[in-house]
């Protein structure tokens, strides 16, 4: 009965700790949790009492990275939740706050990492003596903290910068996966880059490995700021308003009815029949040169600038390629200007293809190579992540059991660096070397354009054919036959240096 008496007064002060939310006892709640038999009246109390500090987290209103507890004090949101607790510390008022599940209860030791900021560690000794009682006491040292506390609060904090970098490389993931097909990013979700983490010194000084887990948590942190610099240096650029001018130029003249379009038409008929009646159609308008950049944002954004510049040579070409026709027209030297004149044409086309590389770059789009190096560097980050955070929560369990030696470090076992899994396959083939943007962009660019070239809804080729084709089924013949066929771009070649680096483009 001595015995039945005290194990029910060792449930009662578990389960008010608990429910005072007295957090000095979450390390030896812990050991308790662990060391008794499931099913022991200690277990399930220590289970309960872990429970009430797991909803008492949950429960405290505040801000990513707050002290829990400053916020349970200070906040006005949480002056309730003070208040019951208070209640239940002063007056006994037990038993009123809602619990997890019994089956949250059990598994509350690996969860216990999102407690934040253990101020104290102390020990509930069970055992001894029949008359002895649960006394909360300090481990370890002497002084205002031995560097338990220190560690584990080092170590909650190494694994909270774990959760945050995996939660958002996996938002980044996302959105540089889907770049891989759609070639943009998602620019109103914002990204804060890490700043590394400094432990304290007695943390330090208790557990000299500890620095060997920040370098770990660093080494993430550095490849998450590589893709959160790619994501904000993108975004940036497209925030620009003067790019929306330039893209609109850059449209206007090669749209179906654009200058562009219409002149590289005109010699196409010039070269199947050796002139053309387009010589007193109205030049369409090719806009001027757009100057309403101001020079010192130029000089501070050098794409901005590269991008502006290659605009302006692209309406250049355009414009002397009309010129060249004007005076096709008026001297009637179709033939011996058409192969030069087509040359010009083209020239200018592959100028404004590589406008447009430019203008998608400045515009928020992703190079595919980009894009694949970015998320490759997510993956890795992406597999060490979980690994790492597993880890941290197992090396806290161990400074909660570790004895302090004679140098005052805590004696505990050199950590395993945090092995990557290796993939098991590669979807997306990656580049052996890194091609720039500027490399890729104008032939992919140059193959959309061709393609759009035959599509154009009124005067493309594949378009015209199609309605020929109609009209045959219809009525059984076409007026196809007297038109002149549209112009078909030749097949475009991509330097094979290109196709052998990144073999999609081929």
């Amino acid at each position: 009965k001595k015995n039945q008496n005290k194990t029910a007064q060792q449930r009662k002060v578990i389960s008010w700790l608990g429910e005072t939310g007295a957090t000095d006892a979450i390390p030896a709640l812990v050991k308790v949790y662990r060391r008794a038999e499931e099913g022991d009246p200690i277990h399930q109390a220590a289970a309960y009492a872990l429970g009430q500090f797991r909803a008492l987290d949950k429960a405290i209103v505040r801000a990513a990275g707050d002290n829990p507890i400053t916020a349970l004090e200070d906040g006005e949101e949480n002056m309730d939740l003070y208040d019951q607790l208070e209640d239940a510390r002063l007056h006994g008022k037990i038993g009123k706050r809602k619990s997890l599940p019994l089956s949250a209860m059990m598994g509350i030791a690996g969860a216990l990492g999102v407690i934040l900021m253990i101020l104290l560690v102390v020990n509930l000794a069970f055992g001894g003596g029949p008359e002895e009682v649960i006394v909360p006491t300090r481990v370890g040292g002497d002084g205002d903290d031995p560097g338990h506390g220190a560690v584990l609060d080092s170590l909650s904090m190494l694994r909270t910068i774990v959760n945050e970098n995996l939660m958002d490389a996996e938002t980044l993931q996302e959105q540089f996966g889907g770049a891989i097909i759609n070639r943009v990013v998602d620019c109103e979700t914002t990204f804060l880059l890490r700043q590394p983490y400094t432990p304290p010194g007695n943390a330090m000084f208790t557990y000299p490995d500890l620095a060997d887990w920040v370098a770990q948590v660093e080494e993430t942190s550095t490849a998450l700021n590589l893709a959160i610099n790619q994501h904000n240096d993108i975004c940036q650029r497209a925030m620009s308003p003067h790019i929306g001018v330039l893209r609109e130029n850059s449209e206007m003249v090669t749209a179906y009815d654009g200058a562009l379009t219409l002149l590289a038409q005109y010699w196409g008929e010039v070269d199947l029949n050796g002139t053309t009646d387009k010589c007193h159609v109205t030049q369409p308008t090719i806009p001027e040169d757009y100057t309403g950049i101001p020079q010192d944002l130029l000089d501070r954004q050098s794409g901005l600038k590269q991008t502006k510049e290659q605009v302006d040579l692209a309406m250049e070409l355009l414009r002397d390629s009309w010129i060249a026709f004007d005076l096709a027209c008026e001297n009637d030297s179709f033939e011996e200007t058409v192969a030069a004149a087509r040359s010009q044409v083209t020239a200018a086309r592959e100028a404004f293809a590589s406008a447009e590389a430019f203008l998608s770059v400045a515009d928020g789009e992703v190079a595919y190579t980009d894009a694949v190096a970015v998320t490759q560097t997510l993956d890795s980050a992406l597999e060490t992540l979980p690994i790492l955070e597993e880890n941290l929560l197992d090396i806290e369990s161990q400074v909660l059991d570790a004895k302090v030696g004679s140098n005052g470090a805590l004696i505990i076992p050199t950590p395993p660096p945090t092995e990557t899994p290796a993939p098991t396959d590669t979807p997306i083939p990656i580049p052996t070397e890194t091609l720039e943007p500027a490399a890729i962009a104008p032939h992919v660019n140059m193959l959309r354009f061709n393609i759009e070239f035959v599509t154009s809804p009124r005067e493309g080729a594949l378009t015209l054919l199609t309605q020929y084709w109609t009209d045959v089924g219809a009525a059984g013949t076409t007026v196809g036959c007297q038109t002149i066929q549209p112009e078909i771009p030749e097949d475009y070649t991509i330097p094979q240096d290109v196709v052998d680096q990144l073999p999609v483009l081929g």
